[in-house]
């Protein structure tokens, strides 16, 4: 018995709750209320409800059950607000900078059922923005002079609490300080903008002041400026006085240039490297380690011969590479998934190096250095100069590439012949011979489907690989 009436007392319970639910889940007219959010307000007579809006900001808030013919009041400071019906109504809300607190909106319509007046108040809440301060100091990471990014800019707007005023003369060290940054504006807004490449162990640092309060004080870590352009072409250092090689030594990765830079361009070429070692040239340069081009899709001729501690390349969207682009660095390792023609301007036929030269002013080909051991190629490759893999024979370990008809794939040969003064008489004569690679060691990877037909249309990878030829 006792069993019954405890399982009839909780059935009554549930019954109760289920209908409390449903009666408090109905708005009086059989509609069921909708949530209200950050971006949306539910308009009802008497309702109340608070939104948070950062200074400095617009919101657009939907007035969630109002009519197109809805009223508003705002206050006159601290808020800029605008009526708008399309596509549904809402209010576009602008928080001032320097209002933060709490602002009502009153909001009026008519009901078009009742004819009744509804009245609701919408807070805003303006909260701070955050201004990159911690305490009194405000710490800048790193100035992305290069504009390595599509949203990247070379400036940092700083801006202190209302009544600090900035102090030109706190700049710190002030030796080097101007050369790296330079800065405009005054009071407590200013912009500081990057100039030359900073990445000292001392911070440059500057003040902003206030009568009886403490300092504001601004740290700048780092300005990155590596790379000098001209246009859409990488032409070198952005100066060879402050990009040192401990400058790319000290990064766990490789630098972008520009995310504007399509091209990477040697400028003009001084046969005699070891004399331009320690200028801002991208070539023969003994600075630069590592580069990440980014969005290059084209390293021209001697792009970076002769540069001899670069190590390190990426090169993701690169499609063309002339004749010794990479030529007597120390890359070991390249991977280019977008390329279609490398050594693309050396051609067909017998070359000559002309009067009084010898081969090192020779730039036919030969895009790789000799400390190569592996060599990615995607599907897209067209084109391969003649000589292009020359200085590969003994370090080479694999050549993969992606090419899944290989008739798309032409392939240049040809003599190229150097000495002094080729032809004269009493002077001897050299020849050098190579189809794009003479016998290597290497392996060539080619997609398994289409490996019989690269021994077919690619005569020459029987004689540069002999049976070291394999699918993947």
């Amino acid at each position: 018995m006792r069993k019954r009436i405890f399982a009839l007392m909780a059935f009554v319970s549930l019954s109760l709750a289920y209908v409390g639910c449903k009666s408090d889940a109905d708005d009086g007219v059989g509609e069921k209320p909708r949530p209200s959010t950050e971006d949306s307000f539910y308009f009802r007579n008497g309702a109340k409800h608070t939104i948070h809006i950062e200074e400095g900001t617009t919101r657009s808030v939907t007035i969630d059950g109002a009519t197109n013919n809805f009223n508003f009041e705002s206050p006159s400071t601290a808020l800029t607000v605008t009526k708008n019906t399309d596509p549904q109504p809402h209010l576009v809300i602008h928080a001032y900078d320097n209002e933060n607190g709490s602002h009502d909106i009153r909001i009026t319509d008519t009901d078009p059922a009742t004819n009744a007046a509804k009245t609701a108040t919408l807070t805003v809440v303006i909260v701070e923005r955050d201004r990159g301060w911690r305490g009194n100091t405000l710490t800048i990471e790193n100035i992305d002079g290069d504009l390595t990014e599509a949203n990247s800019k070379d400036e940092v707007e700083v801006e202190a609490p209302v009544g600090y005023e900035y102090q030109a003369s706190s700049k710190a060290p002030a030796a080097v300080f101007d050369s790296r940054v330079t800065i405009t504006g005054s009071g407590n807004k200013v912009k500081v903008k990057a100039s030359n490449h900073y990445d000292e162990s001392t911070p440059l640092t500057f003040k902003f002041t206030k009568a009886g309060e403490e300092d504001k004080i601004v740290v700048i870590k780092k300005v990155t400026k590596f790379w000098y352009m001209s246009g859409t072409y990488v032409m070198g250092l952005s100066d060879a006085t402050y990009v040192t090689k401990r400058s790319f030594d000290i990064l766990t990765v490789p630098p972008k240039v520009p995310y504007k830079a399509t091209t990477i361009y040697e400028g003009a070429f001084n046969e005699n490297i070891s004399s331009v070692q320690n200028d801002s040239k991208l070539y023969g340069n003994a600075k630069i380690t590592k580069i990440d081009l980014n969005n290059v899709t084209e390293v021209r001729p001697k792009a970076f011969y002769g540069s001899q501690n670069l190590e390190t390349v990426i090169a993701n969207k690169v499609k063309k590479i002339g004749s010794s682009a990479f030529r007597a660095t120390k890359v070991s390792k390249f991977n280019f998934p977008e390329l279609e023609e490398l050594a693309y301007d050396s051609s067909d036929g017998t070359h000559t190096s002309g009067a009084s030269a010898t081969i090192k002013s020779i730039m036919y080909g030969q895009v790789f250095p000799s400390t190569t051991t592996h060599i990615i190629i995607g599907s897209k490759l067209t084109k391969i100069g003649a000589w292009a893999f020359v200085g590969t024979e003994n370090t080479l370990r694999e050549l993969r590439i992606g090419v899944t008809t290989p008739s798309q794939l032409t392939v240049l040969s040809g003599y190229l012949k150097y000495g002094w003064y080729y032809g004269y008489s009493g002077n001897t004569a050299y020849h050098y011979h190579a189809s794009p690679i003479t016998t290597n060691n290497a392996t060539l990877y080619v997609p398994t489907a289409a490996v019989g037909d690269w021994k077919i249309r690619q005569t020459w990878i029987a004689t540069s690989f002999g049976d070291r030829i394999r699918g993947y």
